[in-house]
């Protein structure tokens, strides 16, 4: 048994992982080149995986299969879609993720596309594009302006 620290590969950009990996000593962290796949050799030489924050790179069984050394994934999304989580079962990979991490901003989304939804902003939005300022039939939609004196 060796005393090296184990080797992290993170698949979740650089630019997005450094602020924390910095602050841990005790692992020897790499990151994946952007691309379609993998480098096989990077999978090869990780204790850990850290799967993609953007969604991009997947983890599939070609993948899994190159990471022998593989003790655990950590996807750090809700979503597990881009890890083949059957075939990692198989290997005896565990692999977790951070549920809920995202509730916030699905909530957040919900809220907003109601909005767009109800004031039609998609359309006065294309309008503003197009050159046209139409708002006097944007005010038609507000409640507060729906009870116009006559």
């Amino acid at each position: 048994m060796t005393d090296a620290p184990p080797t992290v590969l993170s698949l979740t950009p650089e630019a997005v992982l450094a602020p924390w990996a910095e602050r841990v000593d005790s692992c020897r962290f790499g990151y994946a080149a952007r691309g379609v796949t993998v480098a096989a050799e990077a999978l090869a030489g990780a204790d850990y995986l850290i799967g993609d924050w953007t969604h991009e790179l997947r983890l599939d069984a070609v993948a899994l299969d190159r990471a022998q050394r593989c003790q655990a994934v950590f996807q750090p999304t809700a979503g597990t879609e881009t890890i083949d989580l059957e075939h990692a079962a198989r290997l005896g990979i565990p692999v977790c993720n951070a549920p809920g991490t995202n509730d916030r901003a699905v909530a957040e989304w919900t809220v907003m596309a109601i909005l767009v939804l109800l004031r039609e902003a998609w359309r006065f939005h294309a309008g503003v594009q197009a050159g046209r300022w139409e708002m006097v039939s944007a005010a038609d939609l507000h409640p507060i302006m729906m009870c116009r004196l006559e």
